[in-house]
């Protein structure tokens, strides 16, 4: 069964503009009950609204750590039917180690914690409610969002190419330990999917935008590829485990064709 297919409600963190925004309408469009979250409580109310029905929101900044827990915890009591869950939100900021007047500590660290610590936070939280529904034959999915940078790094991004290859690690490793539960449901029913996503024309870059970067994908043209490999399955009827667009698909095919190769040929799950 396809990503697409078993979704019945997708919770969406970080859909307050931008991919994750884009995601939440397409989902939306598809009849999938959608639970939107955020930083900015005006743009999941306009959103919401705009939407109409079968659509919630929450106002939460996941890098607000002491409280994580505990927000995670009311969103999946208020909506138990939370079968996927899609961990948008990202921070990437263009500068130079050689240079400190280009970076500040505390840009560093808000890009750290947004995009990995935050990240491995909330798969504690909501890996084992998925894995719960997979113990029960439900289809359960974790999306992470990717990207080529964590699979072929570049110099313009330093801190966030280092925090992209430790989601796909987290992807890898999360599939490691879902191979390992003896439950044939957990492990046939419970998938790990990293969408992975090249140079994407969005306001993510809006503070850094320059004609010495290369020229962005479209937004729309990446989320109507994305959506193509979301609805696909391999010969068993299994979802990709990475949906690569434009310039990263190359870079995630040849990392599974080496290294995800070699580790299958050891006995690794990845």
């Amino acid at each position: 069964m396809s990503v697409t297919q078993s979704i019945k409600t997708i919770l969406i963190i970080g859909a307050t503009s931008g991919i994750g925004e884009q995601f939440a309408r397409r989902f939306h469009a598809l009849g999938k009950k959608v639970i939107i979250t955020g930083r900015r409580a005006e743009r999941l109310s306009s959103l919401k609204s705009e939407l109409g029905s079968n659509v919630e929101s929450y106002q939460w900044d996941i890098t607000d750590f002491e409280n994580l827990s505990a927000q995670g915890s009311q969103i999946l009591s208020a909506h138990p039917d939370i079968n996927s869950v899609f961990i948008v939100s990202g921070l990437g900021s263009l500068f130079s180690f050689l240079d400190p007047s280009t970076s500040t500590e505390a840009k560093i660290i808000a890009e750290c914690n947004t995009n990995v610590t935050a990240q491995m936070l909330l798969a504690r939280i909501f890996v084992p409610h998925l894995h719960s529904l997979a113990l029960k034959g439900e289809p359960a999915t974790l999306l992470l969002m990717g990207s080529g940078m964590g699979f072929l790094p570049l110099g313009f991004f330093p801190v966030y190419s280092a925090t992209k290859t430790a989601t796909h690690s987290l992807a890898v490793a999360l599939r490691q330990q879902i191979s390992r539960v003896p439950d044939a449901n957990a492990k046939g029913k419970f998938n790990v999917v990293e969408v992975v996503a090249p140079y994407v024309a969005t306001d993510f870059d809006k503070d850094f935008r320059n004609a010495s970067l290369p020229t962005p994908l479209p937004l729309k043209e990446f989320m109507d590829d994305a959506m193509v490999g979301l609805d696909d399955v391999d010969e068993n009827g299994k979802p990709p485990k990475e949906v690569a667009v434009g310039s990263a698909k190359p870079r995630a095919e040849l990392w599974r064709a080496s290294i995800g190769k070699y580790m299958n040929e050891i006995g690794l799950d990845c």
